[in-house]
């Protein structure tokens, strides 16, 4: 199937990654892993973003980011999370915090997932990536 241009990585994980962990893990994976919940939603106070499951795709979206999120896997492992959260959290910075020159929210240096975001430059990376799959 990687000869078909039809096939893509979003297809990998539905068809493959997914149905492998449920049989390995003798049960069946949540949509959403509990790693990515707590960190969109720490607690009821403390939330960084949500999510919106569909029937064939889901989006996150972290509040105060204005651009429209990736229509992401069905079934969302740990390392798409994170070029999306990365994505998302790099722009929300450049739009209200970076260009009128106040503390950015997004740490430099700050792993998410098995992604060490260190530098800003990072995000044309994670939406390359993303727009491929």
């Amino acid at each position: 199937m990687k000869e078909q241009k039809e096939y893509s990585y979003k297809q990998f994980i539905e068809m493959f990654v997914h149905p492998t962990l449920s049989l390995l893990i003798n049960t069946l994976e949540p949509r959403i892993l509990e790693e990515i919940r707590k960190i969109l939603q720490l607690s009821n106070q403390v939330r960084t973003g949500d999510w919106y499951l569909y029937q064939n795709y889901k989006e996150l979206r972290l509040f105060g980011c204005e651009l429209s999120p990736y229509k992401l896997p069905k079934f969302l492992p740990m390392s798409i999370f994170s070029l999306e959260y990365i994505s998302q959290m790099l722009r929300m910075d450049e739009i209200h915090f970076v260009a009128i020159k106040k503390k950015s929210q997004f740490k430099i240096k700050r792993q998410i997932g098995h992604f060490i975001c260190n530098s800003r430059a990072v995000r044309e990376e994670a939406d390359k990536l993303l727009k491929e799959m």
